[in-house]
């Protein structure tokens, strides 16, 4: 999805929707960590060393929804799933 971060328009996804795409494919993750023995760890640390790469990397950065969105609009019951700008 398209978004705005800090007057700069990015793509950004969820990070729970990233962890379950990797765990599906852990072939991914051993291509991509190529100097890491990643065999003798759980899925869910290789998901983990994954991303934390990737934010190291600059790769990928965390951020989160504005105040504004934090509280579903009036006459609704949850929020937003995909907002239009977020915070960094």
């Amino acid at each position: 999805r398209e978004a705005v971060v800090s007057r700069t328009r990015v793509e950004y996804f969820r990070g729970k929707d990233m962890a379950e795409y990797l765990k599906n494919h852990t072939a991914t993750i051993d291509e991509a960590l190529d100097g890491i023995d990643t065999a003798s760890m759980p899925v869910d640390d290789q998901v983990q060393l994954f991303m934390t790469v990737m934010i190291q990397m600059g790769l990928a950065i965390r951020a989160d929804r504005l105040d504004v969105d934090k509280t579903p609009r009036q006459g609704k019951k949850g929020l937003i799933k995909w907002p239009k700008k977020l915070l960094q």
